[in-house]
C-alpha cells in the first residue's frame, strides 16, 4: 500500500473551516522516500495517525470502535462533524477510504449520529463506490491493503505506545505481522 493523500477535519484538536490535506504525492514527500512526523507535545502528531487509522479501519489505537456514544472522545469539542479520508494505491489501483461522523442537525447540542464509511475506486476521472456498509467496508480495506486492523495497530502505529507490545509478542505473531507488512508470504509459500 502506498499512502497518497490524507484529509482530516474535526478530529482531536483539528477544527478548520475546510479539511486539512496532506498530499504525499507532492515532491516534498515523494522524492525523499522517508520522512518523520515530529513536533512538540500537542502539535497533532497522534491526530495524523488517528486520522489514517480512522479512514482505513474506523478505529484508533486508543479507541477500538468509534460509535455514537464514543465519538465525543475523538471529535473536536467545537466541531459538529469530523472526517478522515485517505487515498491509497495498491498494485496500480487507486482507492479512497472515508470515515465521518456528525451531530444531529449539525448543531453542537446535537447527539452524534452513526459514523458513515465509504470505499471508492478510481476509474478514469470518476470514483466508483465499492462499499458503504461498515463491516464490508472494513473487510474490503483489509483485503485490499493486505493487513488487518490489529496488525496495522501493532506494526504501523508503533509510536502510539504499541512498540513494547510488538516486541513482547511471541515470535510467530511478530513474524506474521512482518510478513503482512513486507508482503513476503508468497516467498514462504514458494519455499
Amino acid at each position: 500500500m502506498k499512502l497518497l493523500i490524507l484529509r482530516l477535519n474535526g478530529i482531536n484538536s483539528i477544527q478548520m473551516s475546510s479539511p486539512i490535506e496532506i498530499n504525499f504525492e507532492n515532491s516534498n514527500f515523494s522524492h525523499r522516500g522517508l520522512f518523520a512526523i515530529t513536533g512538540p507535545t500537542g502539535s497533532g502528531k497522534s491526530t495524523l495517525l488517528d486520522a489514517i487509522s480512522l479512514a482505513l479501519y474506523g478505529s484508533t489505537p486508543r479507541l477500538s470502535n468509534i460509535s455514537q456514544s464514543t465519538a465525543e472522545e475523538i471529535v473536536n469539542t467545537r466541531a459538529v462533524k469530523a472526517i478522515a479520508e485517505v487515498e491509497y494505491e495498491v498494485e496500480g489501483d487507486r482507492y479512497k477510504s472515508t470515515w465521518s461522523v456528525h451531530r444531529a442537525d449539525h448543531k453542537l447540542s446535537g447527539n452524534f449520529q452513526l459514523p458513515k464509511v465509504s470505499l471508492a475506486m478510481k476509474e478514469g476521472e470518476t470514483w466508483k463506490i465499492l462499499q458503504s456498509q461498515k463491516k464490508q467496508w472494513l473487510e474490503e480495506n483489509e483485503r485490499r491493503l493486505g493487513i488487518t486492523e490489529d496488525n496495522f495497530q501493532y506494526a504501523v502505529v508503533l509510536a502510539q505506545g504499541k512498540f513494547a507490545k510488538f516486541l513482547q509478542a511471541n515470535e510467530s505473531h511478530r513474524a506474521e505481522i512482518l510478513k503482512e507488512l513486507t508482503q513476503t508470504d508468497q516467498f514462504s509459500q514458494i519455499g
